[in-house]
């Protein structure tokens, strides 16, 4: 799992893809309205059956709760990506014609 120092990544989000168990699925996303973080919650379709976006305090906490999802008994497997924090970039007209825009 993630160890970072958590006073350096105060207020992380994450992308969380979350398989259920299946005939489930409706179960798991029932229940994942409930977890506290989720900003957004959607029914997918392919290898995964929920996409959330996940924020949280630290990674500290964020370790927590996804633990807490990796518990509820309808879940199969939860595969977590950090999202780096938007520092100096922004979706300018500049910024959009770059493979990938880094603060500098």
């Amino acid at each position: 799992m993630l160890k970072l120092n958590e006073d350096r990544h105060a207020g992380v989000a994450a992308i969380v893809l979350i398989k259920a168990v299946p005939g489930q699925e409706k179960d798991v996303f029932r229940a994942l309205k409930e977890v506290n973080g989720v900003k957004s919650l959607y029914h997918i379709f392919g290898d995964h059956d929920v996409f959330m976006v996940l924020e949280s305090a630290g990674i500290a906490s964020l370790e927590r709760i996804l633990d807490s999802i990796k518990e509820l008994p309808s879940v199969n497997s939860v595969k977590a990506l950090l999202v780096e924090p938007e520092v100096n970039c922004s979706i300018d007209r500049i910024c959009r014609k770059r493979e990938l825009c880094l603060a500098e």
